[in-house]
Formats: structure tokens, sequence, C-alpha cells
């Protein structure tokens, strides 16, 4: 999924454990939890509307965040690019990435939340 840079200060798991129950995603008391709940725990939304702002993407200072901008955030080409490379898929350094692929690496984040309802 994402990827974790040096500056990140990575949060306690029993913090993401608490914050991704209260949305309703299953998370077992013990062990791995999956990258995409670490990727939507730091997708905050003060810095996706920084980002949507920084990209053009018409955002209000308040309010739930559609649920395209948060794809779009999560489907930054650099993320997409890395995780295909990761997983053997064939990706270009530079230009569009193909719509199955961004497909294949948003998966796991609409199946988190479609069961979270």
């Amino acid at each position: 999924m994402g990827t974790v840079n040096s500056t990140d200060v990575l949060p306690s798991s029993a913090d993401v454990r608490q914050w991704a129950r209260a949305r309703g995603f299953e998370v077992a008391d013990r062990g791995r939890i999956p990258s995409a709940i670490y990727d939507l725990y730091r997708a905050r939304p003060a810095i996706i509307r920084s980002w949507a702002i920084h990209h053009g993407f018409p955002i209000g200072d308040r309010g739930p965040l559609p649920a395209h901008l948060l794809e779009s955030y999560l489907a930054r080409p650099a993320a997409v690019r890395e995780w295909a490379k990761q997983k053997g898929l064939p990706v270009a350094s530079r230009g569009r990435i193909a719509s199955e692929v961004v497909d294949a690496y948003l998966a796991p984040y609409r199946d988190l939340m479609r069961r979270a309802g």
C-alpha cells in the first residue's frame, strides 16, 4: 500500500486499533494491522484538504470529505507506482497509470470501507 517516509512518525498499534474500531473496521487484538488501515489512519482530513487545495480540487474548510477525494488522495501516482513495482506489475515511471492498476491498488481500501459500512 502506501509508503512510510523517514519523516513520518508511526502511530502506536493501540492508537490505530482504537481508531479503526471506532470507525467500524474489524481489527484483531494482536498481530499485524493491514497497511491499508494505517494509510487510512494517516489520511487525516486536514492533510487531505491541504493536498486537495494544492492540486486544485474544490473543497470546503469543514464537513465530510467526499469519497472520490479520499480515493484521489490515496491513489497518488507515486504511491501507486511503488505498490505496482512491489507487486511486479508493469508501470512506467512517468505518465498515465492504467486504470486496472489503480483499481487493484485501491481494492483493499474499498473493501475496508465497504465492510465498515
